[in-house]
């Protein structure tokens, strides 16, 4: 039996539980309304904080966020 990777956008696999904590870790500081960042294929942008707490994110892949 061989297993193959799944379709769609890979991002390094690292240990975290949450979306956040992916992006607290990547950038190392709590972000700003407007901040984002590439990760892989994927490109993260933070929409909303509700005080600290990042409350939604925009995801795309690379080529449909230009």
């Amino acid at each position: 039996m061989s297993f193959q990777e799944p379709p769609g956008p890979q991002v390094r696999a690292v240990a975290h539980s949450t979306l956040a904590g992916f992006i607290l870790c990547h950038l190392g500081h709590l972000p700003h309304e407007g901040e984002g960042f590439t990760a892989g294929e994927l490109a993260f942008e933070v929409v909303r904080l509700d005080g600290r707490n990042i409350d939604k994110v925009r995801v795309q892949r690379v080529d449909e966020a230009a």
